[in-house]
């Protein structure tokens, strides 16, 4: 987002001082205006419900819809003695059919409901930032857009940040990329814009671990407004 950028420009745009932070009124404004740090709540159904959910696919009722028919049909030309049992072997194969495309829906949602729920857990449950000049430990929920984060290994990244400062700083991001050896990060570095996530070694992300190093960032995105939010959104329309 802020990848093409330096960290000044950042706090510009921002309205944000990397030194004294944000003032306590101007977060509280802006968490009033945005809305907490964190992903969006959805209810789980039970997996009864998501299957008769699936059944109500357009798709799966023009399919019982079909069997439907086939069994009236079949039914009338076994009273008529016109075909036997086999008559039904259509209606059989249909209903089988309509029972797989909706097992199958089920299974697919519930998992997308278990990785939210796994992607939830992952978030920072406290945050260091810098307040009116004093360094303050907050809960992650109440961190904005312009807060200055302080980061420290053994820490979770509260939010998606753009560096300020980066001291041997590497960052856990296997959930966002695959990448399974830690990114070494650099404050310093300006990239073209539009650059992958994997590549923004500039920024780093929300419930990323940090496993080495230190350092200090501005917050350029909060709650589903992150990149873990986008895959979160993802999951949620999967479910």
């Amino acid at each position: 987002m802020y990848e093409d950028k330096n960290f000044r420009e950042v706090s510009e745009i921002l309205l944000s001082n990397e030194e004294a932070g944000l003032s306590e009124e101007e977060a509280s404004s802006r968490l009033a205006k945005n809305g907490k740090n964190k992903l969006e709540e959805k209810e789980s159904d039970p997996w009864w419900k998501i299957f008769f959910g699936n059944i109500k696919d357009p798709m799966t009722l023009i399919l019982a819809l079909a069997a439907i028919i086939s069994l009236i049909l079949g039914i009338i030309s076994m009273q008529k003695g016109q075909e036997g049992p086999e008559a039904l072997a259509d209606v059989f194969i249909i209903f089988g059919v309509v029972l797989l495309n909706a097992t199958i829906g089920t299974i697919q949602e519930m998992k997308a409901s278990k990785a939210l729920e796994a992607l939830k857990k992952m978030s920072a449950p406290t945050a260091t930032v810098k307040r009116g000049g004093k360094i303050l430990e907050i809960p992650a929920e109440d961190v904005v857009v312009g807060d200055i984060v302080i980061l420290e290994e053994g820490r979770t990244v509260p939010a998606d940040l753009r560096l300020i400062k980066s001291f041997s700083l590497k960052v856990d991001e296997s959930s966002l990329t695959g990448e399974s050896l830690p990114i070494e990060k650099d404050a310093s570095i300006v990239l073209s814009v539009n650059v992958g996530v994997g590549d923004r070694v500039n920024e780093v992300f929300m419930s990323t671990p940090i496993v080495y190093g230190r350092g200090e960032g501005i917050v350029i995105g909060t709650g589903m407004e992150t990149e873990i939010g986008r895959i979160a959104s993802m999951l949620a329309g999967e479910g």
